[in-house]
């Protein structure tokens, strides 16, 4: 905890409060599905899913709908890669919502930019954020203290 709150340079006092607007519940966090690999004369951030990765997504996101997830709206990185995940999910889980691109998502973010980005989503129920690794990890470790 004294890193997120070093991280966003607050003091305690101030963490707190803004913890309180912030329900940990209301995000799922989605890596996005297996992607094409990398090849010269691509940008990273143009790489599609394979179908290997929309099938795996498709089975995962059945089990969801099977568990009552249903999301609000949907936050995406706008990597394609991530995009077309969110696509996916929110289809899946029929989001009555839309899907919206965030640039706090994308790989070179920083916890902080997502953790101001739920804050400002605190009126949704159920939020997935659809974002990369490490980043994902980097969030965890960060929520975690």
């Amino acid at each position: 905890m004294a890193r997120a709150i070093e991280l966003l340079g607050l003091r305690r006092r101030q963490f707190y409060r803004l913890k309180a607007h912030y329900r940990p519940e209301q995000a799922d966090w989605v890596r996005h599905g297996i992607a094409e690999n990398q090849v010269a004369g691509k940008r990273d951030a143009d790489r599609w899913l394979t179908e290997e990765g929309r099938r795996i997504l498709r089975r995962v996101l059945a089990r969801a709908k099977h568990a009552k997830v249903t999301p609000s709206l949907v936050l995406t990185s706008p990597l394609v890669r991530a995009a077309e995940t969110a696509r996916l999910a929110a289809g899946a889980l029929e989001v009555p919502g839309t899907v919206a691109e965030a640039g706090a998502l994308v790989p070179m973010s920083a916890p902080p930019a997502i953790w101001r980005l739920l804050r400002d989503q605190a009126a949704e129920d159920a939020i997935p954020l659809v974002s990369h690794e490490p980043l994902l990890n980097d969030l965890a470790s960060f929520l975690l203290g």
